[in-house]
């Protein structure tokens, strides 16, 4: 009787199929390991990996050096606004009436 309420409760229909379920029936993973771990793939995953992480690492790098020298160009705007303003004041201070 509990095996029933068992199975009742975990949806054994194909109407109750889990997309994993699916994907594992489509893809078929296993063949790749019937005969054990393919050794042979594993250092050209390994590399792809490692070239995948310092693309990223570089795209993250680029990406803080443009923020930077965003701030840096309006911090340069700002100080020749300032030395404009100050340079016309000394000019107009020093001038002799």
């Amino acid at each position: 009787m509990a095996t029933n309420t068992y199975k009742r409760s975990q949806g054994t229909g194909n109407s109750r199929r889990s997309f994993f379920s699916l994907l594992e029936n489509l893809i078929n993973v296993e063949k790749f390991f019937d005969k054990g771990l393919p050794v042979q793939f594993l250092m050209p995953f390994l590399f792809s990996t490692v070239l995948c992480i310092i693309y990223i690492g570089n795209l993250h790098y680029a990406e803080k050096n443009i923020r930077k020298a965003t701030k840096l160009r309006v911090t340069v705007e700002d100080l020749r606004a300032d030395y404009t303003t100050l340079k016309a004041d000394y000019m107009y201070t020093s001038k002799q009436s």
